[in-house]
Parts: C-alpha cells; sequence; structure tokens
C-alpha cells in the first residue's frame, strides 16, 4: 500500500477535527453547568433565608443550625471550582444541593416530639431511619466517615421516647464496654451525642455523633434497612423484633396472630425479589422498543445489561461461593438472605434504567443517548410503540 502525504495527514485532520467538536462541546457543557451551579446556589441562598425567618426568635437553636452550615460551607472549600472545567463546576453544585437538602429537612419535612419515625440525612450518604415496631422506637445508623473513609454501621433499640429525647445503650464487647447514643429532636433537626465503645464496621470507628435532618417518611427499601440493621448491627445479646415476625392477617384458632416460620420468610424474601426482577426486566424491554430506531445504542445498552447480569452474580457468589461451588450446604437464614441481598443491586439497576424509561430533563449535559420525557410521551403514541 502507498503511503501519501495526504493518507499519512488522515489521523492527524481527524485528531484536529476531534479536538475542535470537543472544545465546542465541552464550552457548551461549561455554560450548562455553570447555569446548574448558579440554580444550586440560589436554591441554597433560598432555603437559607427560610430557615432563618422560620427560626428567628430560638436563639440556641440557630447557634446550633448556623454552626453546621459554618461546616457544611466550610467542606465545599475543599473542592475549589475550576471556573474552566465543567465536571469541577458540576460536582460543586451536586455538593450545594447536598447542603439545601439538610436545610429543606427543617423546612417541609419536620419530625414531631411524639413522633421521630423517619429518614433522616446529615449528608455524605449519612443516614438514620427510625421506625416504631410493637410499640417501641427503633433505629439504623449508616455513617461514613470522611476523615479516613470508614464506613460505620449501628442498630438497636431505644429507651422510651419522651418529650423529643430518647438514649440507646448497648455492649459492644465482651469486655463489658457499654457505648450510649443520645437522641435530641429540636425543630426537625434530630442531634446525636455519643459516649462510650459503639461497635462499627471493620477499621477505625466512625462516629455516630451527628445533626440530622429528617428528609421523608419512611419506604419499603427503609423498613428493609432498618430490617436489616436490626439483624446484624445490633450489640451482643440484641434480639432483633424480626426474629418472631408476624404476617399481619395470619391468625390461629384462638385468634392470636401466628410467627412466621423461617420457610414462610424464606418465601416471602423471594416473593418480594422476584416482583423487583419482574419490574426490571419490563423496564428493559420497555427502553428496547423505545429506543428500537437506535441501533448503537442497543447494541451497548444490551452489553451493559448482559455486564451487569454477571456482576450482580458474581456479587452474590463472592457472599456465598458455596452457591457456586457446592463446598458446603447454606444455612436455612442464609437461603433467605439470598433474595434480600439482591434485592439492593437490583433497585440501583432499575433506578438507572429508569433515566432512560422515563427520560432525563432537557438541558443535562450527560444525557447522552437518554431521550427528554417529551421525546418520549412522543414515542410512546406511535403505532409500532403502542402496540408492541
Amino acid at each position: 500500500m502507498i503511503h501519501t502525504e495526504s493518507s499519512k495527514m488522515q489521523p492527524l485532520i481527524h485528531l484536529c477535527l476531534f479536538l475542535a467538536l470537543a472544545g465546542i462541546c465541552s464550552g457548551d457543557a461549561l455554560r450548562r453547568a455553570r447555569q446548574g451551579l448558579a440554580g444550586a446556589k440560589q436554591q441554597y441562598e433560598e432555603r437559607w433565608k427560610a430557615v432563618q425567618e422560620r427560626f428567628n426568635n430560638d436563639g440556641d437553636f440557630m447557634v446550633l443550625v448556623k454552626r453546621e452550615k459554618k461546616k457544611r460551607d466550610h467542606f465545599l472549600s475543599y473542592f475549589p471550582i475550576d471556573p474552566n472545567n465543567a465536571t469541577s463546576v458540576e460536582k460543586q453544585a451536586i455538593l450545594m444541593r447536598d447542603n439545601s437538602k439538610w436545610l429543606n429537612g427543617m423546612l417541609a419535612n419536620p419530625a414531631t416530639p411524639s413522633d421521630p419515625a423517619g429518614v433522616y440525612w446529615e449528608g455524605l450518604g449519612n443516614s438514620l431511619r427510625i421506625e416504631k415496631i410493637g410499640g417501641k422506637y427503633y433505629f439504623a445508623i449508616r455513617k461514613y466517615d470522611s476523615s479516613h473513609g470508614h464506613q460505620g454501621k449501628v442498630a438497636g433499640v431505644l429507651d422510651e421516647w419522651k418529650d423529643g429525647r430518647s438514649v440507646f445503650r448497648g455492649d459492644f464487647s465482651s469486655e463489658g464496654n457499654t457505648g450510649t447514643i443520645q437522641f435530641e429532636l429540636r425543630n426537625g433537626l434530630l442531634i446525636t451525642t455519643t459516649s462510650g465503645s459503639i461497635k462499627s464496621i471493620g477499621g477505625q470507628r466512625a462516629s455516630f455523633a451527628g445533626v440530622y435532618s429528617r428528609v421523608s417518611a419512611l419506604k419499603k427499601r427503609d423498613h428493609r434497612l432498618i430490617k436489616e440493621g436490626l439483624q446484624s448491627d445490633g450489640p451482643l445479646g440484641f434480639e432483633s423484633p424480626f426474629k418472631n415476625l408476624t404476617q399481619p392477617g395470619a391468625h390461629d384458632s384462638s385468634g392470636k396472630e401466628q410467627a412466621l416460620s423461617q420457610r414462610d420468610m424464606t418465601i416471602n424474601a423471594i416473593k418480594s425479589y422476584q416482583e423487583l426482577d419482574a419490574a426490571l426486566q419490563r423496564i428493559y424491554e420497555e427502553i428496547l422498543v423505545l429506543y428500537s430506531d437506535d441501533e448503537e445504542f442497543l447494541v451497548f445498552f444490551k452489553r451493559s445489561q448482559q455486564a451487569w447480569i454477571k456482576y450482580r452474580d458474581a456479587h452474590i457468589n463472592a457472599i456465598w461461593p458455596a452457591i457456586e461451588t457446592e463446598s458446603r450446604r447454606l444455612g436455612t437464614a442464609e437461603r433467605m438472605s439470598i433474595p434480600m441481598e439482591l434485592e439492593e443491586p437490583t433497585r440501583q439497576r432499575i433506578a438507572v434504567l429508569l433515566t432512560w424509561r422515563q427520560g432525563i430533563e432537557e438541558g443535562y449535559v450527560g444525557s447522552g443517548t437518554r431521550m427528554t420525557p417529551e421525546s418520549i410521551k412522543k414515542r410512546e403514541q406511535l403505532p409500532k410503540i403502542n402496540g408492541r
């Protein structure tokens, strides 16, 4: 093959064209990122103003809120903005929206001194859930300590909840080292302070002290996370209330509710996962139909789904290698835990697929192959889509 100067220049020309186009695209992306950051700042300022107006007469409380806000603002300074980098600007906007979410918990979802149940959020993945079960309040905390990247978990039952206050006590070692967590609710903020030794998962201990705001009522996923925490993250000698779980509506001949057997709970866990898996498959198939004209996308989309299935299976096998190797017989509780463990990655995958199925609002720089909600609605009206 003869290589002319022109043919030798082709790769360079292609590279120059790519860089030129990338410059145009990045300029557009930067503009959108800056707009997003401006919107995040405006939202943050508006919510901060609303918080100050609502609690202006509670001086002590505002001292606490201002101190916590200062911490969050200071954290933002660890991520200085490169004003000419879209990714850097977008990251700052995300962190600012996190702070807004914390403020909004005091405005839109305040808990009450008589009923603390709900989902509380502190930021950076730190969450606290409280649920009333059988007349008692139970909690589960997931805490990420940014100082050493450690995830801590703790769960248990609270002492009597009275006037917005309670305490948790537990022994986490055979030496009898008792740890406590104090809970105090103030104007929608749940303040936790700790003393003694509290268990966390591996490595250095994560601190379970924090200032959380209530962001929502408990949903199905939250009930499951509380249940998992109470079954695995409680103190020594703690008995999960789910040990004698009952099925509402199931009664014996005397009219008392019957405790579910291990077999029944395993069947229920399997059914719950199967419902999620069916929903995942339905959404996946709907995407194939909606995007049927985009052959290039479908090739990679199918490939990503196959890769996710391999990851899901490998994840489960890593937890229970005996599923694959048959090196031992799994216990009854383990067999129930498998479908429960499968639920979380399945929910996460559904959330990802929904960005294609429901679409992404116009203007988002990272939309890629995902259509807008308006385009989705139009395609749903097409005969070949509507009739499948």
